[in-house]
């Protein structure tokens, strides 16, 4: 028992030598964060530092003694004294229905700086408010991860504090196609309302992704209201503006479907792509049959093939 014992303080120790010190020189409300204090995105970034397993946080009482001393040799001799590896810098962006968390990186021997971001959906309404702090959590994990290069950071940590990298995903419009058929489906009488009901449907299936972070559709038309684009038709394929917006915001896929007559039944198509340059890469889709014009199966058989796309474990 004894040498189990002596066996942990070994790795305890261990672990704490190979931690690298980072010191938060910075916080920042970005663009839409004026309601969350910098208090907030301080402790929460702190937080997000603490919880990884290779990186631990300089104290605030030692952080504001280096912000006390009068001349930059006097705090670059500080820094090395105290064996602080990385300067860091985060800011916050929220954009109605969607959070970013940025995070600047700056080794404190090379100067060497990297930048990296993460996002997380506002899923959570309070008394009207939106609540940010799951939120900010989880994207600053994100923004750690992909500023560090590292996607292992919080594989320790229980199920609920673990976060994967995830890449942000705006779901596009529906496409119909009657193909001319002698019977025409109740699915196909209003496209303009059947569509925004599928990407609704795609939406409420890839919101459970643990690699994306998905954008709900009012916040994906309000990224298009900012440029003064109102009448975008969910029904078509988006437009060269409507990509060129989502690129604006750093939008990386971009998920879409579609449904045609092939006589007696349809085919039900999912498409994710790869926004680059304003351009749509195909990544995965899935196509099946659609047997009947009930809604109901249509609403399933949207969440089954966003489900394939996307990776989802529909078991979950």
């Amino acid at each position: 028992m004894k040498k189990l014992i002596f066996i942990f303080i070994l790795m305890a120790i261990s672990l704490q030598a190979n931690t690298q010190k980072i010191l938060v020189t910075n916080v920042a409300q970005g663009s839409g964060a004026d309601s969350i204090s910098t208090h907030k995105i301080y402790t929460a970034t702190k937080l997000a530092i603490e919880m990884t397993s290779k990186y631990i946080s300089v104290a605030d009482s030692t952080r504001n003694a280096i912000a006390a001393l009068a001349g930059e040799d006097e705090k670059n001799r500080k820094v090395e004294e105290l064996g602080i590896d990385y300067f860091l810098f985060t800011s916050i962006d929220v954009f109605h229905g969607m959070l970013r968390a940025n995070i600047t990186i700056v080794n404190s021997k090379t100067e060497e700086e990297n930048t990296g971001y993460g996002y997380a959906p506002l899923h959570y309404i309070k008394d009207g408010n939106k609540i940010y702090d799951v939120a900010m959590l989880t994207a600053l994990q994100r923004a750690m991860m992909n500023v560090l290069k590292d996607s292992t950071l919080y594989n320790h940590q229980p199920k609920e504090y673990q976060s994967k990298p995830a890449k942000s995903l705006v779901v596009g419009g529906f496409m119909f196609d009657d193909n001319d058929a002698k019977l025409i489906w109740k699915i196909f009488n209003n496209k303009s309302v059947m569509s925004y009901f599928a990407s609704e449907s795609i939406y409420q299936a890839a919101k459970k992704s643990d690699n994306y972070a998905v954008y709900d559709l009012n916040t994906r038309d309000s990224m298009y209201a900012t440029f003064n684009l109102f009448l975008m038709e969910n029904s078509t394929p988006p437009s060269k503006t409507e990509l060129k917006i989502l690129n604006t915001f750093a939008v990386d896929n971009f998920i879409f479907g579609s449904i045609k007559r092939v006589k007696s039944h349809a085919e039900v198509k999912i498409v994710l792509t790869e926004l680059k340059d304003g351009n749509l890469i195909v990544v995965r889709s899935e196509v099946a049959r659609l047997e009947d014009d009930y809604k109901d199966d249509f609403e399933k058989l949207i969440k089954s093939l966003t489900n394939k796309v996307l990776l989802i474990d529909d078991n979950k």
